[in-house]
C-alpha cells in the first residue's frame, strides 16, 4: 500500500472518529505541540540523510533497545496534550452540568435490566421508562424540562431494552468482529496497516458509545469498519456450490433482490433525514409549514406528526375569539384534519404522553361543536398523566391546552399542580405561566406571589419580563394604599 494510499485512509477514518477525538487531534496537528513534533521528525529526517548512516548508529541502538517504552511515553504525552488543548466535545462533557442526570440515566437503566432480566422492556422503550423509575432509583436533580431520551451508554441501553439476551448478544457481536481483527493483524500481513488503522477507528467509536449515542446518518459506519475488518481478514469465503450454474443464478436473482430493498431503504432513510431537518427548521423558526413538510415527507413519525396537529391548533386558537361558538364551528373542517393527525401519532406511539396531550388539546376544540367530543380531551389528559404522574411539564402542557381552549378555570388549577411538583431547573417556567394566569385573571395578589416565586430561577428575557410584572403589580399596590 503507498503512503498516500494510506494517508488517504486515515484521513477518512478520521470522520469516522467521535467528535470529541476529532478536536483533540485537530488540537494537537494544528498547535505548537504538533509542530514542534513536525520539527523534530523532518531535523532527524535531515540528519539520517546528510550525516550518514555511521553517525547515528549509537543513537539507533538507544532507540531500538527502549523502542516500546518510548512510543508509550509519545502516546501518553500527546493524549494527555490533546486533552488539555481540546476546545470542544471533550471538555464540554466533563463540564457539563446534565452529568448528573447522564449518569442517573446509566443506574435506572440498570436497575430496568435487573426488573426485566431477560428481554428488557423492548425497543426504544427508554423515554418512557426513565420517569416512572425515579422512586426505585431516586433523583433530586430531575430536571422535567430535558429529560433524556435516551440512556448515553449503549451496552446500558441493550440491557434495559433486550435484557441479558440482547446485551450478551452485543457483546458477542463485537467480541467476535474484534477477534478476527486481532487474528487479522497478526496474520495478514499485507492487510496489517489497513486493518489496524480501521479497528483502532471502530475502537474510539464504540467508546464514544458508552457516553454519547451517534446520530442516525452515522450508525452505519461502525458497520462498515467491521465489514472491511472481516473481508481484509480473509474471513469471508464462498461456498463451493457456487459452480453449480442453477445455484449461480438463485444467487444472482437474490442479489438482484437485496439490491432492490437496499435501494428502496435508502429512499426511505433519505426521506427521513429531509423530513428531521424540517423538523429541525421549524423548532428555529417557529414556521409551522416546516411541520408540515415534515409529516408529509414521512407520515410514519409521530413526533412529526403530532408537531403539525399542535402548530395547526395553535395558530387557529391565534385566529379566532375561542369563547364564540360560530368562530370555532367555522373552523371544524380544520379540527376535524388536525384531530386526525394527532390520533395517529396517538396510534404510532401510544406510550408517548405529549401525543396523548396534543390529542387532548384538539379534543378541547371540537367538544364545543360536536358533541360526541366531549369529555374526550379529560381522558386523553389522564392517558398522559399515567404515563408521566410526576411531570410538571405534563401538567403545564395541559393547563397551556385548557387555556387556549379558554378554560381559564382549569388552565390556572392544572398551572397550580405543576408548580407543586417543580423543582429548581422547571419552578421558573412554572410560576412565571402561573403568575401570567393570574394576571390576566385579574388576581393580581396571586399574580405577584407567583411572579416573586419564579423571579431567582429565570434568566435573561424571561427574567427581565417578570421584573417588569412585578413592578407593575407593587405600583398598583401601592397606588390602592
Amino acid at each position: 500500500m503507498s503512503l498516500v494510499s494510506f494517508v488517504l485512509i486515515l484521513f477518512g477514518l478520521f470522520f469516522l472518529a467521535p467528535e470529541g477525538l476529532q478536536v483533540i487531534i485537530n488540537n494537537l496537528v494544528f498547535s505548537w505541540a504538533g509542530l514542534a513534533l513536525l520539527g523534530v521528525i523532518v531535523a532527524v529526517s535531515l540528519t539520517w540523510h546528510f550525516a550518514g548512516r555511521n553517525k547515528v548508529e549509537v543513537a539507533q541502538d538507544i532507540i531500538k533497545q527502549r523502542q516500546k517504552p518510548l512510543l508509550l511515553l509519545l502516546v501518553v504525552l500527546f493524549g494527555l496534550i490533546g486533552l488539555f488543548l481540546a476546545k470542544g466535545s471533550a471538555k464540554d462533557f466533563l463540564n457539563d452540568p446534565s452529568n448528573s442526570q447522564r449518569f442517573w440515566a446509566w443506574r435506572a437503566g440498570i436497575q430496568n435490566g435487573l426488573d426485566h432480566l431477560w428481554l428488557g422492556t423492548g425497543p426504544s422503550t427508554v423515554p418512557y421508562f426513565l420517569p416512572t423509575i425515579r422512586d426505585k432509583v431516586p433523583f433530586d436533580d430531575w430536571n422535567d424540562n430535558n429529560i433524556t431520551g435516551s440512556l448515553h451508554n449503549e451496552p446500558i441501553d441493550y440491557f434495559a431494552a433486550s435484557g441479558a439476551i440482547g446485551l450478551i448478544a452485543y457483546l458477542l457481536l463485537w467480541g467476535s468482529i474484534f477477534y478476527f481483527a486481532v487474528k487479522g493483524i497478526r496474520h495478514v500481513s499485507e492487510n496489517r496497516r489497513l486493518i489496524l488503522s480501521l479497528t483502532v477507528a471502530l475502537a474510539f467509536f464504540l467508546g464514544f458509545n458508552l457516553f454519547f449515542f451517534t446520530v442516525v446518518n452515522t450508525m452505519f459506519l461502525p458497520w462498515i469498519a467491521a465489514a472491511f475488518i472481516l473481508i481484509l481478514s480473509n474471513n469471508v469465503s464462498y461456498t463451493s456450490c457456487a459452480d453449480s450454474t442453477v445455484f449461480k443464478g438463485w444467487i444472482r436473482g437474490l442479489a438482484y433482490v437485496l439490491s432492490g430493498i437496499f435501494t428502496l431503504a435508502s429512499l426511505v432513510f433519505v426521506s427521513y433525514w429531509i423530513a428531521d431537518y424540517y423538523l429541525g427548521k421549524g423548532f428555529k423558526t417557529n414556521n409551522s409549514d416546516y411541520y408540515k413538510k415534515a409529516a408529509t415527507l414521512f407520515p410514519f413519525n409521530d413526533a412529526y406528526l403530532m408537531r403539525h396537529s399542535n402548530a395547526n391548533i395553535v395558530a387557529m386558537a391565534q385566529g379566532i375569539d375561542v369563547n364564540d361558538v360560530s368562530a370555532v364551528e367555522s373552523m371544524k373542517p380544520e379540527l376535524e384534519s388536525t384531530i386526525q393527525l394527532a390520533q395517529r401519532a396517538v396510534d404510532i406511539r401510544p406510550l408517548g404522553h405529549a401525543n396523548w396531550i396534543n390529542y387532548g388539546a384538539v379534543s378541547l376544540f371540537l367538544e364545543k361543536v360536536d358533541d360526541t367530543y366531549i369529555g374526550q380531551a379529560d381522558q386523553h389528559f389522564q392517558k398522559a398523566l399515567d404515563l408521566r404522574p410526576k411531570s410538571e411539564i405534563a401538567h403545564l402542557e395541559i393547563a397551556m391546552s385548557y387555556w387556549r381552549a379558554g378554560d381559564r378555570d382549569r388552565a390556572i388549577d392544572y398551572a397550580k399542580k405543576a408548580t407543586a411538583l417543580a423543582n429548581k431547573h422547571t419552578i421558573g417556567r412554572c410560576s412565571g405561566i402561573l403568575g401570567q394566569y393570574y394576571y390576566t385573571d385579574e388576581q393580581f395578589d396571586k399574580a405577584l406571589e407567583a411572579f416573586k416565586a419564579a423571579k431567582d430561577y429565570l434568566r435573561g428575557r424571561d427574567k427581565q419580563m417578570v421584573e417588569e410584572y412585578i413592578q407593575e403589580l407593587e405600583s398598583k399596590r401601592e397606588n390602592q394604599i
